[in-house]
């Protein structure tokens, strides 16, 4: 699998695909060695998971028109959730230019917009990284950063329009792409070859302007040809370098939008992808060679290891929704299946074996939930899934 299709999943939906296989461990087990998290105690039962809620529609400006299906080859299916009722779906065939839709009824129905533009001859990543902070406000990044194509994108209008953003030409390539609010963040590198690229720089704007300039905060040097991990929820921002390139991995946090970084260890991973649901919690989803593990960290405290972990191979992933409520499934092993923790990962309950395919066959499945009742699952093969009682039932969506 390509790196940046794997670095591009993780920081959309937290799901990692890795060429590795193995058993998945227990969803109550311990996290899986090779993170430096701390070990959370053993999960034990909890509450019942939060009873259905039905779903109030908003009106959309025009009836759903139909998903491409998976008939004409792999399809692509990733969801970047913008608000409780507002989700994008970026759908790709084969080397077909993608096509991205939205929905404003928590998925009830799909229309299409706009997808962002490809520069023709290039290599890009696919899915690529698309990032609403507002139900309208997009960005993406664009081509790669080793062949110096990779810029910005955005949409102002849900999608129905893109504009390149312009940023200075000595700022490299953009890697990374953050952002929840009035606040958006992007990292930029310079790139040797697709296997040295240095120099990363934090820049920021406001996220209905687009108007990007460099943070004060200066991020020290480090090896970032295999990602840079970027999170952030309006004034603040986490930043990881070195992750699986170096011996020396670093956790750079701010709390005033960049002005000023604090520096920590990084998690000794061969690859990570935080996500932030607060100002002042980043989940973290870490490769470890072999698995999966994760992490809960509080702004300016050490990282707190999350009781489940789970096989690359089967689809395993994390799914947070606040700072209490987060989502886990693997695919694979004898607890495979959905859980859902309500107190910050200290427990985690089953939830269900997940929509169709899921468990014991390693469908690749993306999964984004809009509420702690509401989400959706897609798989990369080819359909579309919706759950309104915290994913004990999935129904399909039409995907002819």
């Amino acid at each position: 699998m390509d790196p940046g299709w794997a670095r591009a999943v993780l920081g959309v939906t937290t799901v990692a695909l890795l060429a590795a296989c193995g058993t998945a461990p227990s969803g109550a087990g311990p996290a899986s060695a090779g993170s430096t998290a701390t070990s959370a105690a053993a999960p034990a039962a909890m509450s019942a998971v939060p009873s259905a809620v039905a779903p109030t529609p908003l009106p959309t400006p025009d009836p759903s028109t139909s998903l491409t299906g998976g008939s004409q080859g792999q399809v692509s299916l990733v969801v970047t959730v913008a608000s409780s009722t507002v989700a994008y779906l970026y759908t790709r065939t084969g080397s077909q230019p993608g096509h991205l839709w939205v929905t404003t009824d928590a998925g009830l129905r799909f229309r299409e917009v706009t997808a962002p533009p490809t520069i023709p001859g290039a290599e890009t990543s696919d899915p690529p990284n698309i990032v609403f902070p507002t139900a309208t406000d997009g960005y993406a990044i664009v081509g790669q950063a080793w062949d110096r194509s990779s810029h910005l994108e955005r949409t102002e209008d849900g999608g129905t329009t893109w504009q390149p953003v312009v940023l200075p030409p000595a700022a490299g390539s953009v890697v990374a792409l953050a952002g929840h609010g009035a606040r958006v963040y992007a990292v930029t590198v310079k790139c040797a070859s697709r296997s040295h690229c240095t120099g990363a720089r934090v820049w920021s704007a406001a996220s209905v302007s687009g108007q990007f300039a460099p943070v004060a905060g200066v991020l020290p040097e480090r090896e970032a040809a295999d990602g840079v991990g970027l999170a952030a929820w309006e004034d603040s921002v986490s930043v990881l370098l070195g992750v699986g390139a170096t011996t020396d991995p670093v956790t750079l946090r701010s709390s005033n939008a960049g002005a000023t970084f604090s520096t920590q260890p990084g998690p000794a991973a061969v690859a990570c992808s935080p996500t932030a649901t607060s100002r002042q919690v980043v989940w973290l989803s870490c490769s470890t060679g072999m698995a999966m593990a994760f992490q809960r960290i509080r702004l300016d405290q050490p990282a707190t290891g999350l009781g489940v972990s789970g096989a690359g191979t089967g689809g395993t992933f994390l799914a947070p929704l606040s700072d209490q409520v987060a989502f886990f499934g693997t695919g694979l092993g004898q607890d495979a299946g959905l859980y859902v923790t309500e107190n910050g990962g200290r427990n985690f309950s089953s939830v269900s074996s997940g929509p169709p395919g899921y468990t014991g066959q390693t469908t690749s499945y993306t999964f984004s939930f809009l509420t702690p009742q509401i989400g959706l699952a897609a798989a990369y093969s080819g359909g579309l899934f919706r759950t309104s009682d915290a994913g004990a039932s999935w129904q399909p969506l039409p995907t002819p």
